[in-house]
């Protein structure tokens, strides 16, 4: 237990930032943007939402981007960055084609491509 206490004292906090996702509308140029800026500020990795539709109180609704072709997009924009979505929905995807999306953003990141996995929580999307 003190050898996994020292260890994790050891490693340096990393801090990402998540680009936005319904807030406002956010075009492809600003996203790059964002993203470059972070990669340029020390920034150790930017997330992007991965979800399929909001509705909003006011009954409006918004759809963002899409997250793979955006984090693709991202990758081959920045050099050091790390990136991934913020969180991929096991519900989304066939298992097989996730791991290819995942593997291919790999590739194309330099190994920079971070995993993250959820089982989705927005209700919204699900009979949408």
């Amino acid at each position: 237990m003190a050898e996994a206490m020292t260890r994790a004292k050891r490693r340096p906090l990393r801090v990402g930032i998540q680009l936005p996702e319904v807030e406002r509308e956010v075009r492809w140029p600003e996203v790059v943007s964002m993203a470059r800026r972070a990669d340029d500020a020390g920034f150790d990795a930017v997330w992007f939402g991965e979800h399929l539709l909001y509705r909003f109180a006011d009954g409006t609704s918004r759809g963002p981007w899409e997250a793979w072709s955006m984090l693709a997009a991202i990758a081959a924009s920045t050099s050091r960055i790390r990136l991934g979505p913020l969180v991929a929905c096991t519900a989304f995807l066939n298992p097989a084609v996730l791991a290819k999306q995942a593997d291919t953003l790999d590739e194309i990141s330099r190994g920079r491509f971070v995993l993250g996995l959820g089982a989705g929580w927005n209700e919204t999307a699900f009979p949408a």
